[in-house]
């Protein structure tokens, strides 16, 4: 599952920075020029006029237009390569800027920065039993990616925050749901299909992808990979799961090497017997093929060396 979203461009004014220096130099200009206006009084035909746009009306307009000048600077915004702006005027959604650049925004319209980079979220280590009841030490590593840029500003108030317990949340369900490790048997002549987090963890993690994807959809991340940090017994049952496992592995071996020494005593026999391509040909009754398989099977299954003993009568 991926975000589709869809992006809203900017409905408010946005100019390339030139303009809004431009603007600003013509504040600027205003401010330094008006306590050097002023209008002169003048009498015609004994009558004397007013101005009312005297030199001290152009003083007292020097401040205005200086706080004029700063409040343009305010509009002027940097857009950093991955890198979004979300446009706010007056409440509204004025829709997003995704082109990088140096610009002038109407001061008014209130912006706030969204990250497009890759980002690592880890959770912390927790203990988690699973379908047998074991505890299981277990932490996950999610890597997002804002898409939706709107959704992200706000559709959470702490998105970050939203995304660790998220990943807390389907983790603890998610290692609920299989057993940290199954011992291989073969039951009625069928292995045991049965997913497990030790063996199948790709499996486990797609599955894992899906559903926190599903969660931060909402709120604009894609998720682009999930993988399990760290996957271990809890240290109270630890050395009897060692202990259980290596019993497992002894079975194991103990099996494949009684199976390939009843191979080699069949041969064994069977050259003893001779065929028609050997010369050697011992006749061997069942008592003496018992002893020599009991002998064979002994001398190979045994952990320590066999000693040959040879009977005095």
């Amino acid at each position: 599952m991926s975000v589709q979203p869809t992006i809203q461009r900017p409905t408010v004014a946005v100019f390339p920075a030139a303009v809004g220096a431009l603007l600003c130099a013509i504040c600027a200009f205003i401010t330094v020029l008006c306590p050097f206006l002023m209008s002169n009084q003048h009498d015609a035909f004994g009558y004397t006029s007013i101005s009312y746009f005297n030199g001290d009306f152009f003083d007292y307009m020097t401040i205005p237009m200086a706080l004029l000048t700063i409040f343009v600077l305010t509009g002027f915004k940097v857009i950093n390569p991955k890198e979004a702006v979300v446009l706010v005027l007056f409440g509204k959604f004025r829709g997003v800027m995704m082109d990088n650049g140096f610009f002038w925004v109407n001061p008014f319209v209130s912006a706030s920065s969204v990250s497009l980079k890759i980002e690592n979220f880890e959770s912390a280590v927790v203990k988690v039993n699973d379908k047998t009841g074991s505890p299981i030490m277990i932490s996950a590593l999610v890597t997002t990616q804002v898409v939706d840029p709107e959704a992200y500003s706000f559709n959470a108030d702490d998105p970050e925050d939203m995304v660790m317990n998220s990943i807390d949340r389907v983790l603890r369900r998610i290692v609920s749901q299989y057993p940290y490790d199954i011992v291989s048997k073969e039951k009625e002549g069928e292995n045991s299909t049965e997913l497990c987090l030790r063996d199948d963890s790709d499996e486990i993690k797609n599955q894992f992808k899906s559903e926190i994807q599903e969660i931060l959809s909402k709120i604009g991340l894609e998720v682009l990979d999930t993988s399990f940090a760290s996957l271990a017994y809890a240290p109270e049952i630890a050395s009897v799961m060692l202990q259980r496992q290596q019993a497992s592995a002894m079975m194991d071996a103990r099996k494949m090497l009684v199976k390939s020494t009843v191979t080699v005593v069949k041969d064994a026999i069977k050259a003893l017997e001779g065929t028609e391509d050997s010369e050697v040909r011992i006749s061997l009754d069942e008592k003496m093929k018992a002893e020599l398989a009991a002998n064979l099977l002994t001398v190979m299954v045994s952990e320590r060396g066999a000693q040959v003993t040879l009977p005095l009568s």
